[in-house]
């Protein structure tokens, strides 16, 4: 995995962001640029890479709050050992296996940030089912950017043969 390009997407996400997605608010329509990125490079870097950058990816999130440092590093961490272990599991060559795989490793880490802002900070939230559907919703619609970004095909998980095993291949 490059970490150059992490870095330069990252810088660009975060000031996107901040100021774009600021700007131009689509209703009903969440967009959380950071957890999009953590989510494809869990899907398509390796265990050890993706794991990483899901807490460098959360680290910059946390820069960008008034809040304490290292919630969101260890949210977005949590994100992305799920998905490296969910990958194991669950199909990730497949669209919907993609799609599950980010929601399942998403949902945990962003409520365990909903839960901190409430209970620890005492933000002032709407009632409680009403944000852990918003939090649902985020999730899902993060996971469903980040299906149709890793179905480009420079960006696919793919399948890599084995040097000298003949047809046999090896899962990347």
């Amino acid at each position: 995995m490059s970490w150059t390009r992490l870095l330069i997407a990252l810088l660009v996400v975060i000031v996107v962001q901040t100021t774009v997605c600021a700007l131009v608010r689509v209703p009903r329509m969440p967009v959380d640029l950071p957890l999009v990125l953590a989510l494809v490079y869990a899907i398509i870097a390796p265990a050890a890479d993706a794991r990483l950058a899901g807490l460098l990816i959360g680290f910059a999130v946390d820069l960008t709050t008034d809040g304490p440092v290292g919630v969101c590093a260890f949210a977005f961490g949590l994100t992305g050992l799920i998905a490296t272990r969910l990958r194991g599991v669950l199909n990730s060559y497949f669209w919907l296996g993609r799609l599950s795989i980010g929601l399942l490793s998403a949902l945990p880490g962003q409520l365990l940030i909903l839960f901190h802002l409430r209970y620890i900070q005492g933000a002032r939230m709407p009632a409680s089912l009403g944000a852990v559907g918003g939090v649902i919703w985020t999730c899902l619609v993060a996971s469903a950017i980040c299906t149709f970004i890793t179905a480009l095909p420079a960006l696919s998980p793919r399948r890599r043969a084995h040097p000298g095993r003949g047809t046999r291949t090896h899962y990347v």
